[in-house]
């Protein structure tokens, strides 16, 4: 039987962004923001790099394991790592929407101009 390496915090970091944002009310931008992949990649990868790593050895296949089978392991690393999650979505929740209104900006901005087509 083979044996893989699980990254126990990354199952721990994507049940807590679960959770998190299954308590924010429906129409909340928290949910519609990190309902997209590019922005919660970001985010996970903003709390992984936060906090110590823990892996285990399984036997068998990857797919089957949840973090429920080594709830034990993170016990204390659980309210670190939802810590860093909820101020990782105040962060890149401020900073698209900087981004956005930016880009918002320079597109009025844009429009404002004289155009250069016709000399």
């Amino acid at each position: 039987m083979s044996k893989t390496i699980v990254n126990l915090t990354e199952l721990l970091v994507v049940e807590e962004i679960n959770t998190l944002l299954g308590e924010y009310p429906s129409p909340h931008p928290y949910k519609s923001a990190f309902s997209q992949p590019e922005l919660r990649e970001k985010l996970m990868a903003f709390v992984i790099r936060k906090v110590n790593q823990q892996y285990a050895v399984i036997n068998g296949s990857k797919e089957k394991t949840t973090y429920g089978d080594f709830s034990d392991c993170l016990s204390g690393q659980r309210s670190q790592i939802k810590n860093w999650v909820e101020k990782g979505m105040e962060m890149i929740f401020q900073d698209q929407k900087q981004s956005e209104l930016a880009w918002v900006s320079q597109a009025e901005q844009a429009v404002r101009e004289p155009s250069h087509w016709f000399g």
